[in-house]
């Protein structure tokens, strides 16, 4: 038997395609869809991560526009009414169209090996596919932990390569109707990503070192149905 490499939380990946505005919360909810089951290994964070479709790619391959895909801990509904948001807050970091696939490998790495050191302060992170750019964006657990989401910003800034100081403001859920300020980023960097990165040596239980071992079978048949 292989022995799995446990994390130390368990994630879930959920997605939703956007119908439009006005939806109300109860609709917003029941749109919201898990992939798959949650999974507490890395061996189970790559078999959803290489089951789901990719946000560029072939046609057949990759995620068709206005969908939104979450990497969310285990019972947190990636919502800002959930119990677990609710007092939080978000990053958010928008990038220009054909680049968000690497930005987004690089920070589900970095949330499920637990890089941002800060406990269950991070809830999750969202990518946002649209037209004419992709929104990625990482939620905390408090807005009022300043000390927290200073770190979080630092570590979003290493993983993404960029630097902390451009990152959009920290917007708390509660003012997010106003609109969030943010900066849009260029290329990825040139020296590889984070999993390039990661030896085997990387802050154990994350997935460093786990990448050229390829996933186990995903839980369906083909590409996730969205």
């Amino acid at each position: 038997l292989v022995r799995e490499h446990r994390l130390q939380s368990e994630w879930a990946f959920h997605y939703m395609r956007r119908q439009g505005t006005g939806q109300r919360t109860e609709s917003y909810e029941q749109s919201i869809k898990m992939l798959g089951q949650p999974f507490h290994s890395v061996e189970g964070f790559w078999a959803h991560y290489s089951w789901i479709k990719r946000p560029s790619g072939e046609e057949h391959e990759r995620m068709p526009p206005s969908t939104d895909l979450h990497i969310f801990r285990s019972g947190v509904k990636p919502m800002w009414e959930d119990p677990g948001n609710r007092l939080g807050g978000k990053f958010v970091v928008r990038v220009r169209k054909g680049l968000a696939a690497r930005y987004w490998e690089d920070l589900c790495c970095a949330i499920v090996g637990e890089q941002f050191g800060v406990g269950d302060e991070v809830c999750g992170a969202v990518l946002s596919l649209r037209f004419q750019e992709d929104i990625i964006s990482l939620w905390s657990r408090t807005a009022a932990n300043m000390e927290a989401n200073e770190r979080i910003r630092s570590v979003l800034g290493r993983v993404l390569n960029l630097d902390p100081a451009a990152i959009g403001d920290y917007k708390p859920h509660n003012q997010s109707r106003g609109g969030p300020r943010s900066t849009q980023f260029g290329s990825p960097d040139q020296g590889g990503g984070l999993m390039d990165r990661m030896g085997s040596g990387g802050a154990p239980p994350g997935p460093g070192g786990m990448r050229g071992q390829g996933p186990p079978v995903p839980p369906g048949g083909g590409r996730a149905p969205f």
